[in-house]
């Protein structure tokens, strides 16, 4: 696959993401849940694949202030099957940050976003090159 393409579709999901809740859905009703997105509720085509590609939201205590830990347990096969990067939003599904993924360095896909004052809902996506773009959430 083309690596331009693929970064410019996961971006498009992630637009998804923020686009489509704010037209009256909530994430887990709008049909491009289990199509676009995948979620633990919402698999789709790629249901036996859900444990290795969900992100998990672990919140962690720092001397630097309230962080959170996304990891997917994943391979990191360099560029032929890996996890491109993490995100996460707020609850009104603006970016927060992200971290990208090098296949060749790193051998986990695991990143520490640091939330400052935030409380309340977030969503953390993982973008796999091969089986798209997941999506859980956590209350901080």
């Amino acid at each position: 696959m083309n690596r331009r393409f693929f970064l410019y579709a996961g971006t498009v999901a992630t637009g998804a993401i923020v686009t489509f809740p704010s037209m009256g859905k909530t994430p887990t009703s709008h049909n491009v849940f289990g199509n676009l997105i995948f979620t633990a509720d919402r698999p789709g085509r790629f249901a036996h694949k859900a444990k290795s590609h969900l992100p998990i939201i672990t919140p962690v205590d720092t001397p630097q202030g309230q962080t959170i830990r996304v990891e997917t347990n994943h391979e990191m096969n360099g560029y032929q099957h890996y996890i491109v990067k993490h995100q996460i939003f707020d609850q009104d599904y603006n970016l927060i940050d992200e971290k990208l993924f090098n296949p060749k360095i790193e051998k986990k896909p695991v990143s520490l976003f640091k939330l400052d004052d935030y409380s309340g809902l977030i969503y953390a996506t993982s973008l796999c090159n091969k089986h798209d773009l997941w999506l859980a959430q956590a209350t901080v």
